[in-house]
């Protein structure tokens, strides 16, 4: 064998040694997308969740988020359109049992039912790999206690009203439990509010409360 042969032959070897040695590659890790609970009144917890849900997307770099609440009065949800994606994320969560309609940049959920309900509510939205923002605005059980300590991130957002010293006591109840806490002063207005729920856009000093909030 000439040695131009033996050069040919190993070029032609070389390809079919690659293939068979790329089964065994080390399999890359699963990833997870992010999730949040956000802790706010009643009256804001609707907003609340549709700025964690965007700041959490941008975060992760993907364009659609879930924005879901418990316990959340007033801003019902009257979408002025969305993305597709976002209607497609919103038809999966219909299809586990959830109530979800898409608005902007989001799949809305309103949870309702005792804390068993809205604890399994949470665990199938999580199985939707997208990220996720859970605005809790009612009394928590063990259930739902113990859910702060499996999210990425917990965010307490003070009351525009509320009594002094309450931002406080929630940031050190969930501190207890939550691997990471965020205080975020989003100045929720009722046109702040209008605009977040429409799910496309965060104001500036929102955007700038949430930056990178889940670490």
């Amino acid at each position: 064998m000439t040695l131009a042969q033996r050069l040919v032959g190993l070029l032609l070897e070389e390809p079919q040694r690659r293939q068979a040695t790329a089964g065994f590659a080390a399999p890359t890790p699963p990833t997870r997308s992010l999730w949040a609970v956000v802790l706010a009144s009643p009256q804001e917890a609707h907003a609340a969740a549709c700025a964690v849900g965007l700041a959490l997307a941008a975060q992760s770099r993907q364009s659609i988020a879930i924005a879901a609440t418990w316990g959340g009065l007033g801003d019902e949800i009257h979408p002025a359109g969305a993305l597709p994606a976002a209607g497609r994320v919103a038809a999966r969560v219909r299809d586990t049992g959830l109530d979800a309609v898409a608005a902007g940049r989001l799949a809305r959920v309103e949870l309702e039912g005792d804390e068993p309900a809205v604890a399994a509510g949470i665990r199938r939205l999580l199985s939707q790999d997208v990220p996720c923002a859970i605005a809790l605005a009612g009394a928590r059980g063990d259930l739902l206690t113990e859910l702060l300590g499996e999210a990425d991130v917990v965010v307490v957002v003070p009351a525009g009203d509320g009594p002094d010293g309450l931002t406080e006591v929630a940031l050190a109840d969930a501190s207890t439990t939550a691997r990471s806490v965020v205080k975020a002063d989003l100045r929720l207005t009722a046109p702040t509010r209008a605009l977040l729920c429409l799910g496309y856009v965060a104001p500036p000093w929102v955007t700038s409360q949430l930056r990178d909030i889940a670490r």
